[in-house]
């Protein structure tokens, strides 16, 4: 809630039970504004989840790659050992 918000509510707070219904209006209006900003923190969540996501899918895939390389290598290696005997 802005400052200026916060100050008018109080300001109706001390004016008594007469303003009640404005301050529930001005609650339910700092609500909506609430809801709002929680969708965008929640789109915001979802598109850091796929970029992470993303970035999981492709060091697994390179380490992987990297993984089968030593092999492949260490396999080439041994053969050629061999072949000198």
């Amino acid at each position: 809630m802005l400052l200026w918000n916060i100050k008018y509510y109080s300001d109706l707070r001390y004016q008594g039970d007469d303003t009640m219904a404005e301050r529930m209006e001005l609650l339910m209006q700092y609500r909506e504004s609430v809801l709002e900003e929680q969708r965008k923190w929640e789109e915001y969540l979802r598109n850091l989840d796929e970029k992470i996501s993303i970035y999981r899918e492709r060091i697994i895939c390179v380490s992987t790659f990297s993984e089968n390389m030593v092999q492949e290598f260490a396999s080439l290696s041994n053969t050629k050992k061999i072949a000198e005997l």
